[in-house]
């Protein structure tokens, strides 16, 4: 794990592609903001844009939530819902956006929802073939919560639900005995 500043080694400043996901909040492009001050850079910008995540932007946010588009860099849209992960995949070839085993491709983790980067690292792994991709995340420096105590934070309102990560399902032990249960996140309270 590196900092991304200055010293970064002159063979980790430039991809083939660097993979985003739409937000709204600070971080969402905090990576592209230090890429330029970096000196990183990469032939295109590949932007997963949420239906979800624009529709429900007001105003203010919209701009916030387009602001990869400020960047100066080349990007391209991929239009996709968080509801579907698949949704991106199948947006990624029918976009002609294609990836070499050789290619340097970076992702920005940040704002990406698990089950999406999770099938995106997948497809890049097992479809393509690549051998090496470079991932970065934004941490903030703290968490805002509506009642201002950690354990205030909900990730959703209703009924929380199971479901299987797409792309990846459990296998069948047989014993009715055994389970593996993975917490993504800080959801341990609402668990």
């Amino acid at each position: 794990m590196y900092r991304v500043d200055s010293s970064l080694a002159e063979q980790e400043r430039h991809y083939k592609n660097l993979i985003i996901a739409g937000g709204s909040d600070h971080r969402a492009y905090e990576l592209l903001r230090k890429c330029s001050l970096c000196g990183i850079s990469a032939d295109s910008i590949v932007a997963f844009d949420f239906t979800e995540r624009r529709e429900w932007a007001t105003s203010t946010n919209c701009n916030k939530y387009l602001g990869y588009q400020a960047s100066g860099l080349n990007y391209r849209t991929i239009d996709c819902s968080i509801k579907d992960p698949s949704s991106s995949l199948k947006s990624l070839t029918n976009d002609g956006i294609t990836f070499s085993p050789d290619d340097r491709i970076a992702i920005d983790i940040s704002c990406f929802t698990k089950p999406y980067f999770f099938i995106l690292i997948k497809y890049l792994k097992e479809f393509v073939g690549l051998r090496s991709l470079t991932v970065f995340y934004t941490e903030p420096k703290s968490y805002v919560f509506s009642k201002s105590l950690y354990s205030s934070y909900q990730s959703m309102k209703g009924t929380l639900r199971v479901m299987e990560m797409p792309g990846f399902p459990g296998q069948e032990t047989g014993t009715g005995r055994s389970i593996l249960i993975i917490l993504l996140g800080f959801d341990g309270e609402i668990a």
